[in-house]
Formats: structure tokens, sequence, C-alpha cells
């Protein structure tokens, strides 16, 4: 195992005074959700657009799920797709229809 310290999106955006933050891939290996709860005053303030491969399974449930749950808790638009049989992307912002 190897550890690294971890700052939030949300601090990190802070810290660097970003005047603007569009997009937002994340492949992070079933770490996702505890990334988008570091990252709600970004969404909040710069309403991102998101990629997140969320086809990982944590305690037996592939990522999406929560991912979705997510996003309609605080009422953002999302789409999740399957690509080539067991990709599984959700995509999320204000170009999602």
């Amino acid at each position: 195992m190897v550890k690294k310290q971890a700052v939030t999106l949300d601090s990190w955006a802070e810290k660097l005074q970003l005047p603007r933050l569009d997009f937002i891939k994340m492949d992070i290996e079933g770490a996702e959700i505890e990334a988008l709860d570091g990252c709600v005053t970004v969404i909040q303030k710069y309403k991102p657009n998101f990629a997140i491969a969320s086809y990982h399974i944590v305690n037996g449930q592939p990522t999406y799920i929560k991912v979705e749950e997510f996003f309609k808790k605080i009422n953002y638009p999302f789409k999740t797709v399957t690509f080539r049989g067991k990709e599984i992307i959700t995509f999320a912002g204000s170009n999602i229809k």
C-alpha cells in the first residue's frame, strides 16, 4: 500500500482562486463518491461538466448507483451510459439533455 495525501476539489479550487472550472473527469477506482462529497462547493460555484468512470464495484455495488444518487440529491443533471458492454460513464452538468 502506498499512502498519499489528498485534498478536496473544494479546497484546491479555493486555494488557487480559480476563475472558472468547466470540466472534471474522474476515474479513481471507486473513490468517486468521496471525491464528489469533496466538491459540492465547486459544483455550486462553477457548475462544471463531469465524465465519471462509474463502473467500479464498491461494497458489491457498481459506483454509478451512488453517483446517480449524489447528483439526484443536489438536483444536478446527469446521464449514465454504457460503452462496449461493461464500461459505465456518468456524465453530469448543464450540457446533459
